[in-house]
């Protein structure tokens, strides 16, 4: 029967199972779900350089009040066929009460590797966090990530799992975890819909909350 399946099908579950395996965190049946969007434009300004416009939404306590949104600019560079750098500035209001303002300046750095269909990539991101309503913090940010390019039906598109942990630059801790699953799909000629489902943990005192997050992305390219 396994000799029926793609390999890079099995490849892909292979992935999925170990990241699920290796995280720490579970959902628990009281966990709220939050619903998340984002639409973005990027433009291929040469060959290596770019630039990128993104809106965000942020919905929680069951997909009701908005808590979050903001707006993020970003200059990137392709240094090499696998890695790139980007430099960005982000304008958030983050609801406490009331809607308070951060800046949040960040740089990242990509590594990919491909082999065709499947796709392996790492992001660095340094972040500092100037908050309105808060101390000003720094924190750093990995990601780690597996797509692999398919059909289903005769349609192209992309699943993809990813995790993700945030460690406070002050104290060394890991405050947050995303673990992520989802699929892109290419829409008409410059569009792609990206739609995944998220459990976010967030360390609070001594333990972990769980949140479930739905994510909705619309990409427009040029």
């Amino acid at each position: 029967m396994m000799k029926n399946i793609p390999q890079n099908v099995t490849c892909f579950i292979l992935i999925i199972i170990g990241l699920i395996l290796c995280c720490p965190f579970r959902l628990l049946p009281d966990d709220e779900i939050q619903y998340w969007h984002s639409h973005s434009i990027s433009k291929n300004i040469t060959g290596q350089w770019g630039a990128k416009l993104r809106l965000d939404y942020r919905f929680k306590d069951n997909v009701s009040p908005l808590f979050m949104h903001f707006t993020d600019y970003e200059v990137n560079y392709k240094c090499t066929p696998f890695f790139n750098v980007s430099a960005n500035y982000r304008h958030i209001f983050n609801k406490s009460g009331s809607f308070h303002l951060e800046h949040r300046p960040h740089v990242n750095a990509a590594l990919t590797w491909r082999k065709q269909p499947v796709s392996l990539k790492n992001r660095f991101r340094l972040e500092y966090r100037i908050r309105e309503s808060g101390q000003t913090v720094w924190r750093l940010r990995d990601k780690f990530g597996f797509d692999v390019k398919m059909k289903i039906v005769d349609i192209s598109c992309c699943p993809y799992i990813a995790n993700e942990i945030f460690i406070n630059g002050q104290t060394g801790a890991r405050e947050k975890n995303w673990l992520l699953g989802g699929l892109k799909i290419p829409i008409l000629k410059h569009y792609q819909f990206d739609i995944s489902v998220m459990l976010q943990s967030i360390k609070k005192a001594t333990q972990w909350e769980n949140s479930c997050v739905i994510w909705s992305r619309i990409c427009y390219g040029i």
